[in-house]
């Protein structure tokens, strides 16, 4: 049976870890033994990860030891695997680790993130063998700085939910909701911008209400900024919930809401899509 590990460097709650998930259920369904590799101590996603009931380690570095050694003990562990599948996001490790992996390994990557000057000179001096975007921008982006190498773009996918979790809308009810799922930061995902336009939109409506989904540093503050607004009352803090759980509140809101710069593939989006 061909082993196959796929690796982490930060895990968070949220569409890379998921779909970092389906990639190994699906392998697992075909046959292939798989495993989960974790090299950040930050790993808050990593209850996410268990709920596929898939093996888990986390490798991390101890103060005492020197890079060269910990990127050596990795490599040595990737070097057990048929295939290394690296999760690129935060996985600079990683990279670094496969210049002392086996070189009979299969790597592929796959890139959940902007590939930019800084990332491709991190990545040029290591060995994969074929690259993998989330998007077409990220595909193209990898195309460019790695020409000699395979590249193809697959798009990310949502676990399709079960009837009970969809159209649980009421529409007799008279409260336009909106629903925030994601990690709350502020760095990226800008959740700062939430309180502001809730601001602006119980100015022009009624009544309406915010089911904010995830956790994260920012919360404090944002729950601070709800009620120096005096919006307390039109906001719910639900924190990290299961998918089923987000299914269904999707399927209660009239709108889902994105305030990131930037997102290579927002899962929540076709998640929010399956839900109506």
């Amino acid at each position: 049976m061909k082993k196959i590990v796929i690796v982490f460097g930060r895990v968070y709650m949220g569409g890379t870890t998921e779909v970092a998930k389906m990639i190994g259920l699906g392998l697992a369904e075909k046959g292939y033994h798989v495993e989960f590799l974790i090299l950040d101590k930050k790993a808050p996603g990593k209850d996410s990860l268990e709920e596929s009931k898939i093996m888990i380690h986390q490798v991390t570095k101890p103060a005492f030891e020197s890079w060269t050694s910990y990127l050596k003990r990795v490599g040595q562990i990737l070097s057990k695997y048929d295939g290394v599948i690296i999760n690129g996001s935060f996985a600079r490790v990683a990279h670094a680790a496969l210049e002392f992996t086996n070189p009979h390994v299969a790597i592929i990557n796959v890139q959940h993130t902007a590939v930019l000057k800084k990332e491709s000179a991190a990545l040029t001096q290591n060995r994969w063998h074929a690259g993998i975007g989330v998007s077409r921008l990220i595909g193209d982006a990898l195309r460019a700085f790695y020409p000699e190498k395979r590249t193809d773009v697959i798009l990310n996918g949502a676990q399709i939910p079960e009837r009970d979790m969809v159209n649980l809308r009421d529409e007799s009810d008279p409260i336009f909701r909106i629903v925030y799922v994601g990690r709350l930061r502020e760095t990226a995902k800008r959740v700062s911008r939430l309180p502001l336009i809730m601001k602006r939109l119980q100015e022009k409506l009624q009544s309406c209400h915010l089911d904010i989904v995830g956790d994260g540093p920012e919360q404090t503050n944002l729950e601070k900024s709800f009620a120096d607004l005096g919006l307390t009352e039109n906001v719910t803090f639900h924190g990290k919930v299961n998918r089923e759980a987000v299914y269904r509140i999707l399927s209660k809101a009239h709108v889902s809401l994105l305030v990131s710069d930037f997102e290579s593939f927002g899962l929540v989006l076709a998640e929010a899509q399956m839900c109506g």
